[in-house]
């Protein structure tokens, strides 16, 4: 293989922690008002210090910010997102009766009414209960990422001193083990890992080398620039950065990024005050992004320096294998490899091997869509409502608002349903490791398991249903879509259906959505090296090559000749 880098600056940094700033908004009277009475209810909008923006419909007696349950327009919701919510706290004014509560929503996506707060499906996430001491603070620290809230009397009428509203921002610079000062782990173990592998590796093993790379060194960036916002009063500013981020080059590496998602890709620079200066990439739910080696070139392991992966967030190759964790390691073989994200990730660095050996690294196969649904519509999947009550008319709808396929037995109240959502019959009788993807979010399961609520099912053309092994289900409290896969390798080779089903009490009644669902298959694997004398050679579907193959589905190739086997 041509070397084809000649120099680049190595500057591996081991460790990194972002630390995002953290800036409080607080509203009153005061600050929202502006007037100690106020009697009538009344529209208002406010920028807090984190940049964040509020609007609110309230009253102002009593020197508080005060709100009411008599109409579904009363309240205060966030419209624009400074970051991720940490806590929300509040106080109540003296003049407010027991019982009295305020409901905390939350959401990954903008409000726009502050009536949304009323609906059946408003994501609830705690209420804070008046206990008659106006110097009680009530606070919830979230756990999950969201990044927008809103605020509503749960009963009647009460009246707010302050409401405080913590932020984490996106503004926070990135160093070594989380340590501000920097010290000096970015420059010993850069230099010192660069030289020992990058260099060695190459010259010992031909055609394999190792380059370290550091998103410092990102040349010819490609997005929307954003200044930086430096630190006045009590804010804490933003550092500039690059978002939407389109792409950049790194080295002789190309990455490019594209999202479907709210927040957009984002290249971040420390904070011009900081000690250390590195650069974070950060993806969100929603993102991918696609690394590409030089034409001829194969990537064979990128292992990355990250950190801030989001709870339960997945990280999905278009091929090979990935761990889902800050310091994420991809194995398999390509010269461009697509990652895809169904949450928060950030990375500073990375090490990507390329070759195998003696160049003997096989074309990585390449996927073939076999079958899309849930996109834009329900499109042809049908409906088996096995219960239905009287007081429904569904269970599975498409929200338009969302674009997605929901599911839910709550009307007012829960009640016990079971239903069905069924793909077409789906043609799988040439299809090599076929695989399902698709993207679901479910809140409100409350006490029951999951298994007792939603399942994906599968079976054959007017077969039986059989319960599918998921790879990952979503948390069961929040709106997060999470990405989750299935293995179609045992209905290869025959036409098969997918469900989701649902099901309910009247005890509970859970909200599921289901969208962009794909199933792939492998395509053919081309250029496998052929040995002539005899020996049989194993490689598996990700072209690389298999000294022990045991089981699982391989190429074998022996005197010319290529045949998938399952071992």
């Amino acid at each position: 293989m041509k070397k084809f880098l000649l120099s680049l600056a190595t500057v591996m940094t081991v460790g990194f922690a972002a630390n995002a700033e953290a800036v409080t908004d607080v509203l009153d009277n005061a600050t929202v008002i502006g007037n100690e009475k106020l009697s009538s209810y009344t529209a208002f909008t406010y920028t807090g210090n984190s940049g964040a923006e509020y609007s609110l419909f309230c009253a102002g007696s009593n020197n508080s910010i005060q709100l009411r349950t008599s109409n579904s327009n009363e309240g205060i919701i966030v419209t624009k997102s400074a970051g991720t919510v940490a806590s929300v706290s509040l106080k109540f004014v003296s003049n407010t009766t027991t019982p009295r509560a305020v409901n905390v929503y939350a959401s990954n996506t903008a409000y726009t009414a502050i009536s949304e707060l009323f609906a059946a499906d408003a994501n609830l996430v705690t209420t804070f209960n008046y206990d008659g001491n106006p110097e009680t603070v009530f606070t919830y620290d979230f756990e999950a990422e969201y990044a927008y809230i809103g605020l509503r009397s749960n009963n009647a009428a009460l009246y707010l001193a302050e409401v405080s509203i913590t932020w984490n921002t996106e503004g926070g610079s990135t160093t070594p083990g989380g340590d501000d000062n920097g010290d000096d782990n970015g420059d010993d173990n850069g230099d010192d890992n660069g030289d020992d592998n990058g260099d060695d590796n190459g010259d010992d093993n031909g055609d394999v080398e190792v380059f370290e790379l550091n998103v410092n060194d990102a040349q010819n960036i490609q997005g929307t620039y954003n200044a930086e916002t430096p630190a006045e009063g009590s804010s804490n500013g933003q550092a500039a950065r690059y978002q939407p981020l389109e792409s950049f080059e790194l080295g002789d590496f190309n990455l490019t990024f594209t999202t479907t998602g709210t927040t957009k890709p984002a290249y971040y620079y420390s904070m011009s005050t900081a000690a250390t200066q590195q650069a974070t990439v950060r993806i969100y739910v929603g993102s991918s992004f696609t690394i590409t080696a030089p034409e001829g070139v194969n990537m064979t392991k990128i292992e990355f320096t990250g950190s801030n992966i989001g709870s339960g967030v997945v990280l999905t190759p278009n091929n090979g294998t990935m761990t889902s964790e800050n310091n994420a390691v991809w194995n398999g073989s390509t010269n461009a490899l697509t990652i895809s994200t169904s949450g928060s990730w950030r990375f500073s660095a990375l090490k990507i091997t390329t070759g195998e050996g003696s160049g003997d690294v096989p074309s990585a196969p390449t996927t073939e869509v076999i079958f899309q649904g849930l996109t834009t519509t329900l499109d042809d999947w049908t409906i088996d409502n096995v219960t239905l009550p009287a007081d429904l008319t569904y269970v599975w709808i498409w929200d338009a608002a969302y674009n997605c396929a929901k599911a839910s037995a709550y009307n007012q109240q829960a009640y016990a349903a079971e239903s069905y959502l069924i793909s077409p019959v789906i043609d799988l009788t040439e299809a090599e490791a076929p695989s399902l993807r698709f993207e679901q979010a479910l809140n409100y399961l409350r006490q029951d398991n999951r298994e007792d609520c939603i399942n994906v099912v599968l079976r054959e053309e007017n077969g039986s249903w059989e319960n599918a092994e998921v790879s990952v289900w979503p948390a069961g409290a929040d709106w997060n879509f999470v990405t989750s896969t299935v293995d179609l390798a045992a209905y290869a080779g025959k036409k098969m259906q997918i469900g989701f089903q649902y099901s309910s009490n009247d005890t509970n009644a859970s909200t599921w959505e289901v969208k962009n669902v794909t199933v792939s298959a492998l395509a053919a694997v081309k250029n496998v090296v052929v040995e002539e004398d005899g020996e049989a050679v194993y490689y598996n579907l990700n072209g690389v090559r298999v000294n022990n193959p045991e089981r699982g589905i391989f190429v074998k190739v022996v005197n010319g000749k290529a045949t998938k086997v399952v071992l």
